[in-house]
Formats: C-alpha cells, structure tokens, sequence
C-alpha cells in the first residue's frame, strides 16, 4: 500500500491524464429517455472536541442545508465510445419546502439513457483543485499544505449497466483523504515552574501533491493513490508567535485558536526524510519562564516526530494515513521535552486503533 511502486504508478497515471487534457470528452445527448439523475452523499467524520482549525467534517455537519459536493459523470455505450454527462457540476444540500425534506439536487436535471453504462465519481469541498482532465475514471486534485488546510474527500460509485434498467439514486460513500494532526501541550509532573509558550512551526515534511483518485473499489485505501513531492519540504509550516501559558493538563489547553491545537489536515506520508540526515519532520517551538514578574528569555525545542515505532520486538515506520488522526502531546519537563502521539480512525469516536507511544 505504501510502496515506491503506488507513488510511481501514480505519477504515471497523472501525466498520462494531463496529457490529455486537450481531447476532452464529448457531452452526452442531452434528450431524456429516462427519469432523472439523482444523488445521495454520506459518508463516516470524525467527532470534533474543541478547537478546529481546518474545518473537518463529521456525519452531522457534512448532512447540512447548504453544503456542496462536486460530481463528474461519464457515459459510455456499446461501441466503447464515452461522453461526459457530468463535468464537476454543483450538488448541493437543499430543504424541500414541499415535502420538508432535504434532498442533494442541481440543475439542469440530466437523465438517464435506456442503453449504455454509467460510472460518477465526486469530490468535496466544490473548491477543491481539481484538473481540468478530470472526469468520472481519474480524478486528480493538487494540494498545497503551505496554502489549503481542507478536508479533502472523494467518492464512487459502482458501474451502473442501463441493461440492468437501475435507475435508481447514485450513492456516493465520501472517504477523507487526508489524515489529520494537531499538537496539545502540558507541563510534566516534575514541571514546577509557570512556563509560556512563545512560538511554534512544524518543519520538513511533504506540503505538495497529487490526489489521483482511480479505484474503483471504495474500501481501497486512499494513501497509495497519492503523489508526493518527495524534494518540497517547507522548513516552517503552520507557525505561531504569542504568549499562552503551559497547562497542567491536556484537557485545560486553551482553545483559543493557536496554530498548532487546531487540526490540520495533511498529505498522507512517511514521517521521515530519505534525502537528509538534518532536515527531518520536527515541532520547534520557543517557551519562557515567568520569574516573578519577568520572563526569562525564550528557549528553542527542536523535536524530531517519532519515526519508527515499535509492533512487539519489531521496528515499524510511522505513516500519517489517509482518514486517521494523530493527536501529538509534548510534556516540557526541566530538561527538555517529551512527545507521545495517538491515533484514532477519523470516522470512529474516542476509538483508538492503534496507539503509538515513544
């Protein structure tokens, strides 16, 4: 899932798609022969506590009056020749005052045909970056971590063959396919000094990439249809400069909006660096002391994130993965700081999976 491999077939297929960005499909006939086509969208969240920074969705939030998906949809008949009946058109979440319900609808309604087959795939946010060689077999959506901090989320559904005469409502099953981290920090239990965080900023991981989404298989996992800039590695992302003292416990963090407790969704990856001994995905972050009514001058803390975790007696790399969350608490003890991190499947609540302590 993981391999070089995934990451190569993956470019491959994206060149291959945006060379063919100048022979776009056709538009399919636009006479109706059947009823209309209609959607539905679901699709599993995670339970938001507190402060969000990225704006995450859960299966309440994303149910709302008003929300938007994008859908593509490709036609293709007997003779293998296919047109586009969809070009990522708006679906939105609207309340029906007739029968009081809430119903995805666009417009203009497009209608099934009585021959050919059919195949949708979508994206959400509607704002998403997709290509303009996207459609209904690959999708592709770049993602820049240095200036989008969305929940990207696709979906699919199954072939439908007209010889069948299904017209039934197209299910779109919505995955996340990014993970999601945020940072809480507390004093250790030896911490007796009233210690202020000043500054944050995450460093060197991979901030650009692809999404080229082409399975067909919803339970596939999302992470090997990624491709990743191996040789864009920011040194500051997510930075923050204040002045917030350090709590006692996680739980009494201050909500307040500071960068690093808000959830950031991120390109699924390897948390390391192959290319460089020095520049590895790490937390910097400055802390002072108030001594009496003075601050001492800030301290800098440079913590590498865990790499490698341990299964048993076996060393296992860490992977950030598409549609879990990783919670990353640091303790500043007196002489230095600890890191411990969590992770949870983003579409369970208070579920951990599989825990990772270092």
């Amino acid at each position: 899932m993981k391999s070089l491999f995934r990451y190569i077939f993956a470019a491959a297929v994206l060149l291959g798609a945006l060379s063919c960005q100048r022979n776009p499909l056709p538009a399919a006939p636009e006479l109706p022969e059947g009823p209309p086509m209609l959607f539905s969208a679901g699709g599993s969240g995670m339970h938001i506590e507190g402060k969000a920074g990225a704006e995450l969705q859960d299966p309440t939030s994303f149910q709302t009056v008003g929300n938007s998906f994008a859908v593509y949809g490709t036609w293709t008949v007997s003779n293998g020749t296919s047109a586009n009946v969809f070009t990522k058109q708006t679906v939105t979440l609207t309340h029906d005052s007739n029968d009081g319900l809430d119903k995805w609808l666009y417009s203009p309604l497009r209608y099934w045909q009585k021959s050919g087959k059919y195949q949708f795939r979508a994206v959400y946010p509607t704002t998403a970056a997709t290509t303009s060689s996207s459609n209904a077999s690959s999708l592709i959506v770049t993602y820049s971590m240095s200036t989008e901090d969305y929940d990207l989320m696709v979906a699919c559904s199954r072939e439908r063959d007209m010889a069948l005469n299904d017209t039934t409502i197209v299910d779109l099953e919505f995955r996340h396919a990014c993970a999601a981290i945020r940072f809480l920090f507390r004093k250790g239990t030896q911490a007796t000094a009233d210690y202020h965080l000043k500054s944050f900023e995450l460093q060197y991981i991979l901030s650009v990439g692809s999404l080229v989404f082409v399975s067909t298989d919803d339970t596939e996992p999302l992470d090997g249809q990624w491709w990743v800039a191996d040789d864009f590695r920011p040194s500051s992302i997510y930075s923050w400069s204040g002045n917030i003292q350090v709590p006692a416990l996680y739980e009494d963090f201050p909500g307040s909006g500071t960068t690093w407790e808000e959830w950031h969704c991120v390109i699924p990856q390897r948390v390391y660096n192959r290319n460089s001994e020095t520049e590895v995905p790490s937390v910097r972050f400055s802390s002072s002391i108030l001594e009496g009514s003075e601050y001492t001058d800030p301290a800098f803390t440079t913590i590498e994130l865990p790499s490698t975790y341990m299964d048993g007696s076996e060393s296992k790399p860490v992977y950030w993965e598409a549609g879990k969350m990783y919670t990353y608490y640091i303790q500043i003890q007196p002489g230095g700081a600890q890191i411990t991190v969590e992770t949870t499947d983003w579409d369970s609540y208070k579920v951990a999976v599989e825990d990772m302590i270092f």
